[in-house]
């Protein structure tokens, strides 16, 4: 699938390695399965009003983009930092999408015991 440089992901990836490299310094690539969680959170539309807000704070999020294209950005940018060999080490996974005043990812990283 062909995305155009000004598509949306290409900077999200872009984020997510520069956060990884500032966060983490030095890695040491893992080897097998790796369990991946991912906390996403999008900024609410300005046009809401401050209750509407006040009610969808923390609530699930439910528009574009969706769930699996979110995890294969984050993955892809991961593989490029150097977090494992190939993002099919990724044994397990939790993603979330919620809506928030402040839009951010959290990743964690968990090397599995592969008896798991």
């Amino acid at each position: 699938m062909y995305l155009p440089k000004s598509h949306p992901v290409h900077g999200y990836k872009a984020a997510i390695k520069a956060a990884f490299i500032e966060a983490t310094g030095k890695w040491k690539t893992i080897t097998g399965p790796v369990q991946l969680s991912v906390y996403c959170s999008f900024s609410m539309p300005t046009s809401w009003s401050k209750k509407k807000r006040a009610e969808l704070q923390g609530a699930l999020h439910d528009g574009k983009p969706d769930l699996d294209n979110v995890l294969k950005a984050v993955k892809d940018a991961l593989t490029d930092c150097g977090v494992w060999a190939d993002d099919k080490q990724v044994a397990l996974t939790f993603v979330s999408k919620r809506w928030s005043v402040t839009p951010q990812t959290e990743i964690w990283i968990c090397k599995c015991a592969p008896d798991a």
